[in-house]
């Protein structure tokens, strides 16, 4: 029987068997399964004269070259049958007019042989040698896995898979772990995220939902995921989530609406695993509607990871968007990577939902992610999936990224404004505060006369990496200040790209930059409070909230200073300095 196509597995399939044909120079390549002492062809490419071997074609096994290199009595390359006084007297040399053969066993995850991948042609190929077969051997482990997943959707290998779960689902041989999920804006536990076990005889999770779906039995083993993580309800730690996974197919089953409505957790998160087409969304959508109606929220992961997860997001509108773990992953390291979360929290933002990194393991992921403005995090740094009620701290996160704590920024400036006796008193330290929220090397004030045409650093606070002296004046027009205002913004995370070169800012090698202008009472421009890193940082809103009030505090308007000179008048007078921006 030729097995069902899964969709996608069969082109790569070809794909496989097409490689094996071109590289190796034969006539046909084939895969094949054992069933009932046959070898059975699923798939074949190419045409091996008259024979007649095609999809569905059974050899007995006993009579087949594949029985005999498994068993070492044949190597895995043949170049010349008929000359080769091991395989020329054999009849299924003469009957399948094979000239040339090399073959791999395909073998199920305990190492017991399955099936085989296969090229024969009519002629002799003299260059076919040990190292041909051992590249038949390689693709074939390589690609196993696949291909027998492929095979066991039908036939006696699909029932052995099928009898495999679905005594494990009537067993109940399912336990379930809970990875907490921390609030990157809070340092609190937010939720937990119930993941399923088995015993390693049935193999890893991943591997037995697929099967199991593949089977039919999908449904029915992750609604017994469900039921089991269900028993735990009772030792969540309050106010806490949970999330569990369903597939849209089992979402739309009537025993899973049962199910989740009846579930004993007040705060319930659904999160869609699905990662084929759904080809249909309209019930689905209406069955989400349902869940929602009752509190309970939906996620959808795989964010970033393309196209295909891009379309779910729209078309689903989830609650809790979670940020695939290839975009996670040094994420502190590849602008790329920084650009896409910063793209993904405005998307989020827009439609109100909550955006969840997965696969956090190091500190500097941690740092990023919460700079950009993720809200919600999970990972091996933070936790490792255990029983409930889990840790009530997280000793392995050093801090929760550089995001202000605004109690603590509030706490500072307060300081700051009442102890300022001059305008260095009060710029000061608001640079201070500048930097810890922003991260970069440099924070200044700068003194903007448009009369003039002319811009000078006042005060500036810079580390080792940049230096912005206090000191010369340079031309207003052409600054990057100056183009920030042209263009509309307040940041750039590519200045080269966004903002343009300039001849002091390439030598300095920057690659960030804020400026939030300072507005005098009369609404004229009289400075800008700014700020530089020469590599990618990614600010927040957040960020920009506590530099626009800072900029607020040190302009005029604020009328916090402890004198009565205006801080307009403070700015246009007295000073000279050079902005190498």
């Amino acid at each position: 029987m030729t097995p069902v196509d899964v969709p996608g597995r069969r082109a790569r399939i070809d794909t496989v068997l097409d490689i094996v044909r071109d590289h190796l120079g034969m006539d046909i390549a084939w895969i094949s399964e054992f069933a009932d002492g046959h070898q059975v062809l699923l798939a074949t490419r190419g045409e091996l004269g008259d024979t007649g071997l095609g999809v569905g074609s059974r050899e007995p096994l006993d009579s087949a070259y594949c029985s005999q290199v498994l068993g070492g009595l044949l190597p895995p390359a043949i170049p010349d049958t008929r000359n080769d006084p091991r395989t020329r007297d054999l009849p299924t040399t003469t009957r399948l007019q094979i000239g040339s053969y090399v073959g791999a066993p395909l073998r199920d995850r305990d190492g017991s042989p399955v099936g085989m991948l296969c090229a024969l042609s009519t002629g002799p190929k003299p260059g076919l040698d040990a190292g041909e077969g051992r590249f038949l051997q390689l693709l074939a482990g390589l690609l196993g896995t696949d291909i027998v997943r492929w095979m066991a959707v039908d036939g006696p290998a699909r029932e052995r898979t099928r009898a495999r779960i679905q005594r494990m689902i009537s067993t109940r041989a399912l336990d379930t772990v809970f990875q907490p999920v921390l609030d990157l804006r809070t340092g609190r536990l937010s939720g937990y995220e119930a993941l399923s076990r088995f015993d390693p005889e049935y193999g890893t999770p991943g591997r037995l939902f697929t099967e199991a779906a593949e089977v039919d039995l999908g449904v029915e083993l992750e609604l017994l995921a469900v039921e089991r993580a269900f028993e735990h309800a009772g030792e969540l730690p309050p106010d806490c989530w949970l999330s569990i996974n369903l597939a849209p197919a089992s979402v739309l089953s009537p025993a899973a609406r049962d199910l989740l409505l009846a579930a004993p957790c007040p705060r319930l998160v659904v999160e869609l695993t699905e990662h084929i087409e759904i080809p249909d969304y309209a019930p689905l959508l209406e069955r989400l509607d349902e869940l929602r109606r009752h509190g309970i929220r939906i996620a959808v992961d795989d964010a970033g990871a393309g196209y295909a997860s891009l379309r779910h997001i729209l078309q689903l509108r989830p609650d809790v968007i979670k940020i695939d773990i290839a975009i996670t992953q040094n994420v502190h390291a590849d602008p790329v990577r920084q650009a896409l979360t910063h793209s993904l929290v405005s998307f989020a933002d827009s439609i109100g939902a909550t955006l969840l990194a997965e696969g956090v393991e190091q500190q500097a992921e941690l740092d990023t992610l919460a700079r950009i403005g993720v809200e919600l995090a999970q990972g091996y740094l933070i936790a490792k999936p255990g029983t409930l009620p889990g840790p009530v701290s997280f000793p392995a996160v050093g801090r929760l990224g550089r995001r202000p704590d605004i109690a603590a920024v509030l706490g500072r400036v307060a300081g700051a404004v009442s102890g300022a006796v001059d305008e260095e008193s009060l710029v000061r330290p608001l640079l201070e505060v500048a930097a810890e929220v922003t991260g970069m090397d440099s924070t200044y004030l700068a003194a903007v006369d448009v009369d003039a045409g002319t811009i000078e650093v006042r005060y500036a606070r810079n580390t080792g990496r940049l230096d912005v002296p206090e000191g010369l004046v340079r031309p207003w027009e052409g600054s990057l200040c100056h183009r920030c205002q042209v263009r509309g913004t307040l940041w750039s995370a590519d200045v080269p790209a966004e903002l343009g070169e300039s001849p002091l800012s390439a030598a300095m090698g920057l690659r960030t930059f804020f400026s939030v202008p300072i507005i005098s009472r009369g609404g004229r421009l009289v400075g800008s409070l700014a700020g530089a890193a020469p590599d990618t940082r990614f600010l927040g809103e957040s960020d920009l909230l506590t530099l626009r009030m800072l900029a607020y505090l040190i302009g005029p308007g604020a009328r916090l200073l402890r004198r009565s000179v205006p801080l307009d008048a403070l700015l246009t007078t007295g000073g000279s300095g050079v902005i190498p921006v």
